[in-house]
């Protein structure tokens, strides 16, 4: 044994200096297309010897790269891809190998090579059957024969056509046609052992094993499998098939009782399945463990089940006393946690639920308080929130479940985020939220689905859609969750769950007959397959009601009996209470008075029980809901607060912003002037020109964005804010950031593009437009052919015309108003345009000497004639305005336009 442990150490090692030696000269090597053979090579060493799946796709992934940036060979790049797609598909990730599958077909048409056509057809008639869609599975499993029957060239392409047929009786299981499926299969079977085709063989074998055993005929399907196993090992083969046969084996031997078989099976099955990340058969494999683990029936009629005493018994204490002392004395972790396992166990079985929890709990100190080992801390929340639920401490099992989402998500384990999902759904259907509980088994079958059907948490769905009294969407998905399950392999357990639920729901619709019909199956069934569970209870109740209904008595009255018997055998207090209760009703009614006292007693004391676990239920309720609102409430005012708080910051940054960018000019134009009277006497002209342009620039400024404009903005952010109009008082904060930001970039500029000035006077307009709601509407009308930006103009010359047409025009004006700004190119000439439909300018004089505080006074058109005529005189260049009053047909004023001329800027 020593001598094997050396050997097999020995050759892991010789394998891993393969791979750094491949990885090392990977790293040395500088040729693209060197490299990509390396890479393929490397995936090779990943797949066939190393057995990590993953990082042969990782392989194979960077040959495909570095193929498509140096267009090496196309026919390698399908090559590779074709390895990944069947790769994806052995692990079990169906979806992303059909989407590698797609890729595949397409480098196939375009190479025009038959093989590799036939190849991805394959893979999609695979990905295709383990998703359920038989008829598209065989389409393409039938597209892929014709393709290879049409090579002809030699004995891979017979080995192909067998292994499609073999792939074709597979699917026709899965469909549960048997006959179909064993004409196919036999045909493959023998084409294989004619042309000893040993890879072939062993696929054969597995299939006819499959077969006899959906048949039931499971002697002649164990033969099948037990010659499967030898040859596997005959052929060397290393695949995770043979999880597929150890799994079915288990089966087998669990429905002939013989329970140590079936667990020696089950978990070889496991750990072949885990070698390869073969989720399909850790699932299947942990799923027929955990049956394994349950208590045993010995017989197959319920009136003579176990007694109660047989799930009630103490705990073995000499078993319990030697795990633990094996704890203590182990320093292997996996020791350590397999004896707090069987401590657990013992105390599960003997249903002392508090001393398992007891004992949970340590174990959950002892696997947090190690280094990694996510899977096991994984697990045993798993396993702490179902024995929760079970005792009724909904919010404790709920707070374990929530524990194991995070955990799930690191190592991307979705059937256990499947299971953590469920644990949340169960633990609110607890807390009497059937709605939240529905929205997490909605959540649990998405994580299912992406490594099977997710059938548990669609029956699940069905039922509890019944709970809330909606018996058509329970059919629907009780209907899906049935398929499932009539289709799978070996899934007769959840056939019949299927079929009890089927039978509650036509209860539901009042389809007695239906009903009758189901709930009949479901007996037979439940003793044909001796699926020993507390359902049988619930049957018999379901059939009780509905012959009493019709007036049955004596039927109603032996169904309820035995729904009685059930429910006391399996603890289940809920319908031992209600079959109790319904018999008390009943033998009352006929004047059965000793029995209706016998079963008055038993109701009584089931009620009490009943009673004391629904107090605590409805505390733990109210301590849940509470605790929810708080936790509202607590979001929703730091939410509110959060926002405010930001705003009157953002409003506080600007304003003190505004502030210093005044300051800061000003002392600019001070420190400029001093400058300016220090200059040459021969200068002082021009120097009296330039201190009057800068003062009429600092007026200018000042005119158009002065403090009551600033502090008209404010306000209006301020109302917005007060009216909880948030989004609006952002728009118009961000607008004005806008505006101010380019007014103080300009400002110090004498001359800026015709393209600056423009967007300053839109977003001057918008917000005038903004804090007058709809007072007027605007339009800007550009040139398209005229280069704003490489066209020069007086810095902030044409706002102070749009103010005078808003204010003096617009404003007075009753009704709405319309400014046009447009900008047209003349000989040599720019014209922009400011056309209102205003008062006009006499109407406006009037108005001005009316008022003895006029509300808004601009001196910006002053200010903008001086400074053209500075500009003019300086610089020698021709631009001026020219106003001019509209009228309509009556002769009455109907607005101003105001023609800005600019020439050789």
């Amino acid at each position: 044994m020593l001598l094997a442990c050396i050997a097999c150490s020995t050759q892991s090692s010789g394998q891993r200096a393969g791979i750094d030696s491949l990885l090392n000269v990977i790293a040395k090597t500088k040729a693209d297309t060197a490299k990509i053979g390396l890479y393929e090579k490397l995936g090779e060493v990943y797949r066939f010897n190393e057995k990590k799946m993953d990082s042969s796709v990782w392989s194979y992934k960077q040959s495909i790269e570095l193929n498509k940036a140096a267009n090496y060979s196309l026919l390698k790049q399908c090559w590779d891809v074709a390895a990944i797609d069947y790769i994806l598909f052995e692990m079990g990730d169906y979806l992303q190998s059909m989407k590698y599958a797609v890729e595949h077909l397409e480098l196939s048409r375009q190479l025009n090579d038959t093989g590799q056509k036939a190849a991805a057809y394959l893979v999609f008639g695979h990905d295709y059957r383990e998703l359920g869609e038989y008829r598209k599975s065989l389409d393409n499993y039938f597209k892929a024969y014709s393709d290879w029957i049409s090579l002809q060239k030699g004995q891979h392409e017979r080995q192909g056509n067998i292994y499609i047929t073999l792939s074709i009786s597979q699917t026709y299981l899965r469909m549960n046609k048997p006959d179909s499926a064993l004409i196919y299969a036999k045909r493959g079977y023998d084409q294989s052992i004619a042309d000893s085709a040993g890879p072939i063989i062993l696929l054969a074998e597995r299939i006819m094993g499959d077969i006899y055993f959906a048949q039931n005929n499971d002697e002649i399907a164990l033969r099948y499998y037990r010659q499967y196993i030898p040859d596997y090992i005959t052929y060397k083969e290393k695949n995770r098939d043979i999880g597929f046969v150890l799994n079915s084996m288990a089966n087998i031997f669990m429905k002939k009782r013989q329970y140590d078989s079936a667990m020696l099976y089950a978990k070889k099955s496991l750990a072949n399945a885990i070698k390869f990340h073969d989720q399909q058969n850790i699932y299947s494999a942990s799923k027929t463990l955990s049956v394994l683990y349950l208590p045993k029936s010995s017989s197959d009629n319920v009136s003579t089940f176990p007694q109660p005493e047989l799930f009630h018994g103490k705990a073995d204490r000499l078993s319990i006393s030697r795990l633990k002392k094996q704890f203590l004395a182990s320093k292997d972790d996996s020791v350590k946690r397999a004896a707090s396992d069987g401590v657990i166990r013992e105390f599960i079985n003997s249903v002392e639920l508090d001393s398992a929890i007891f004992y949970s709990q340590k174990q959950l100190q002892f696997i947090d308080a190690l280094k990694g080992h996510l899977q096991w801390k994984i697990w045993v929340r798993t396993g702490l929130a179902s024995l929760y639920s079970t005792v009724g401490d909904y919010k404790m099992s709920l707070k374990y479940s929530i524990e194991e989402l995070p955990l799930c998500e690191q190592i991307k384990d979705y059937l256990q985020t499947g299971y953590a999902y469920s644990g949340i759904a169960v633990a609110y259907a607890g807390l009497g939220d059937l709605r939240k509980s529905l929205q997490y088994y909605f959540k649990a079958k998405s994580a299912f689905q992406k490594i099977e059907s997710g059938h548990w948490a669609i029956q699940n769905i069905a039922e509890t859609y019944l709970k809330m009294h909606m018996p058509d969407s329970a059919l629907y998905y009780n209907k899906i969750a049935y398929h499932i399950a009539d289709t799978g392999h070996n899934q007769q357990y959840m056939k019949d769950f299927a079929i009890r639920v089927y039978g509650a729901i036509c209860q539901e619709k009042g389809e007695d007959e239906t009903a009758l019909s189901y709930y009949r199956q479901f007996v037979h069934d439940f003793f044909s397959y001796n699926l020993n569970n507390r359902e049988i209870g619930r049957v018999y109740f379901g059939i009780a009601q509905v012959f009493r209904k019709h007036n049955q008595v004596d039927s109603s009255d032996f169904y309820a009996s035995k729904a009685l018997s059930a429910a006391q055998l399996y603890n289940d207090k809920e319908y031992t209470y209600l079959a109790s209760d319904f018999l008390y009703g009943l033998n009352d009614s006929l004047k059965n008075e000793s029995l209706a006292f016998k079963y008055f007693k038993i109701a009584i004391a089931a009620k009490d029980s009943m009673s004391s676990v629904e107090k605590i239920k409805q505390i733990q309720i109210l301590a849940y809901q509470e605790e929810v609102r708080e936790k509202e409430q607590q979001a929703n005012e730091a939410k509110a607060e959060a926002r405010k708080r930001l705003i009157i910051i953002i409003i506080s940054s600007i304003g003190v912003a505004s502030s210093f960018l005044i300051w800061y000019r000003l002392r600019q134009l001070r420190l400029k002037y001093q400058t300016i009277l220090e200059q040459k006497e021969t200068e002082k002209v021009k120097v009296r020109y330039e201190k009057q342009l800068l003062e009429l620039e600092a007026k200018a400024l000042r005119a158009q964005m002065n403090p009551h404009f600033i502090f008209n903005c404010m306000n209006s952010i301020k109302s917005l804010i007060q009216q909880r109009e948030e989004d609006k008082a952002i728009t118009y904060l961000t607008t004005f950031s806008k505006l101010i930001r380019t007014i103080f970039q300009n400002s110090d500029k004498r001359e800026i593009t015709l393209y600056d000035e423009i967007e300053t006077c839109k977003l001057y307009t918008q917000l005038e437009s903004m804090r007058f709601g709809k007072k007027f509407n605007y339009q800007f009308n550009i040139d398209e052919n005229i280069d704003l930006k490489s066209f020069k103009v007086p810095a902030l010359v044409i706002q102070p015309f749009i103010e005078n047409a808003i204010w003096h025009g617009i404003m007075p004006k009753e009704g709405e108003g319309f400014v046009n700004v447009s900008v047209k190119k003349g000989r040599e000439v720019v014209y922009c345009i400011i056309d209102d439909d205003g008062i006009g300018r006499e109407m406006s004089n009037q108005n001005k000497f009316k008022e003895k505080s006029p509300v808004h006074l601009s001196k910006g058109v002053h200010l903008t004639k001086s400074r053209l005529e500075l500009e003019n005189a300086l610089n020698e260049k021709y631009s001026t305005f020219e106003i001019t009053d509209k009228t309509d047909e009556a002769g009455k004023a109907s607005g101003t336009i105001v023609t800005v001329a600019f020439a050789d800027y």
